[in-house]
């Protein structure tokens, strides 16, 4: 003889059981473990799909992942930027979000692919943007400009170690040059 469910009279920590194995709690179970297969897909690690998952991202990141196909990039651009910019900036996440809209961010990641921008220079980019700058406006500093700026650094103290020029490059520039970038420079003046 078949029971019927609701003659069941389980004993559960405030019934706590149907919840678990309702069709619509599996369902909803099934479809966050199947976004986070295909999000390793990508190459994404386990904290990455756990933030686009918790922040309710996913759709976004698929979006901007049609623009450039580099998936560690453009979840850092939505996920980890917004967040450090806007502690930087002593700004909420909701201001920094609403400014660094999918717009932008595509705009932004669209130069990327296009090599008119770096990725190591996309935090850069957007704090600049945050700040008020057009995303039209932010390019990368012109090599011949940089160059001049290290070797005016250069002539005002000699006599120092390759390192510490390096250290006040880097001050100088706040992260808009690669280290590489800068250490070349300052070797063709420094010997």
């Amino acid at each position: 003889m078949a029971l019927a469910y609701q003659d069941i009279n389980m004993k559960t920590y405030n019934n706590l059981y149907p919840e678990i194995y309702s069709i619509k709690n599996l369902v909803l179970a099934w479809k966050r473990a199947r976004k986070g297969k295909t999000l390793e897909k990508h190459g994404l690690n386990k904290e990455m799909i756990s933030l686009l998952l918790k922040q309710r991202k996913v759709e976004e990141f698929r979006e901007l992942l049609h623009i450039l196909k580099k998936p560690q990039v453009v979840a850092k651009t939505l996920l980890i930027f917004p967040k450090e910019i806007a502690s930087k900036e002593k700004k909420s996440l909701a201001e920094i979000e609403k400014i660094l809209n999918m717009d932008i961010l595509g705009n932004v990641l669209e130069k990327v692919h296009k090599g008119t921008i770096k990725a190591s220079e996309i935090k850069n980019v957007l704090r600049e943007i945050v700040k008020g700058k057009k995303h039209e406006e932010v390019k990368k500093e012109d090599l011949h400009v940089i160059e001049e700026k290290i070797s005016r650094i250069i002539k005002e103290k000699p006599g120092l170690s390759v390192n510490a020029y390096m250290g006040l490059v880097m001050k100088e520039f706040h992260g808009k040059i690669l280290g590489k970038e800068a250490s070349e420079i300052i070797k063709k003046y420094v010997k």
